[in-house]
């Protein structure tokens, strides 16, 4: 194999539909992409990373150097600059089509237009299904991240039955809180628990703020390390499974308290009952 000198911009801008085709129908390919991102690799280290024989991996190399995406020496394999840019350019679209996977099937009318123009930046996701003992309980990886932070905020249309016991643990460990609910949810816990409404209120640290519209999902909840999604499906016979998804990444966190600010600027401050 014989490496060729890099392209231009102009050759990246030229890239037809047989290339897109050639990153998106082969996960091999996309993968090798990847993990050439930021060094060169052996091609036996290549064949071992993936657990794959020569004549699966070789064609796929073969074609890579014919598009100049990658160049072997001495049996190495590193990206070319065409590859750098390209590699650079498909992160945030796998990430996006990782994350429409996963959320595909719900209902994302809650997100705003400006907010779903960014959701190639926010990163992988990790769904958790949770068994039908832990239906009414926290997420316990996100709770314990929560704990560790400085301040949570998010949006609600419900809360725990042991809510009292997850706000005593944030207000004793001086954590910022700060929660918009529905209209919906602030007259029942007025007619239902309003000496825990009041008891919440009476915090320093804790905001409450009442959203007075329809909201399309159950929960979304933000730390200092996570964001944490309930949705509402968008079948006629299901309309919540239960499921939980959780993002990590730094611009997911942006993308999180934008969210939230959007939504606590549409909302009124709750100050008495």
């Amino acid at each position: 194999m014989s490496g060729k000198q890099d392209p231009g911009i102009s050759d990246v801008i030229y890239m037809d539909k047989n290339l897109l085709n050639i990153l998106f129908t082969s996960s091999l390919v996309k993968d090798i992409l990847l993990l050439l991102r930021n060094d060169k690799r052996d091609i036996w280290d290549i064949l071992a990373t993936f657990d794959v024989n020569r004549q699966a991996l070789f064609p796929q190399i073969r074609m890579l150097e014919e598009w100049n995406l990658i160049s072997v020496s001495e049996g190495s394999c590193q990206l070319t600059v065409m590859g750098r840019m390209v590699t650079e350019k498909m992160i945030p679209l796998i990430n996006m089509l990782d994350l429409l996977s996963a959320m595909g099937k719900y209902n994302m009318d809650f997100i705003p237009e400006h907010l779903l123009t960014r959701m190639g930046d926010i990163g992988p996701c990790t769904v958790f299904n949770p068994s039908p003992l832990e239906i009414c309980e926290a997420n316990k990886e996100f709770q314990t991240s929560s704990v560790e932070s400085k301040s949570v905020m998010g949006m609600t249309t419900f809360l725990f039955p042991n809510f009292t016991d997850i706000f005593s643990e944030y207000m004793e460990r001086d954590i910022s809180v700060s929660v918009i609910i529905t209209g919906e949810l602030f007259n029942k816990l007025k007619n239902e628990r309003s000496g825990d409404l009041k008891w919440l209120l009476d915090y320093s640290n804790m905001e409450i703020y009442r959203y007075d519209n329809n909201i399309d999902l159950i929960s979304f909840t933000l730390n200092d390390y996570s964001i944490m999604l309930r949705l509402l499906s968008n079948s006629d016979q299901i309309k919540y499974d239960y499921k939980h998804i959780l993002l990590k990444s730094p611009a997911a966190l942006i993308w999180g308290r934008d969210l939230f600010d959007y939504y606590r600027n549409k909302s009124v401050l709750i100050t008495d009952i």
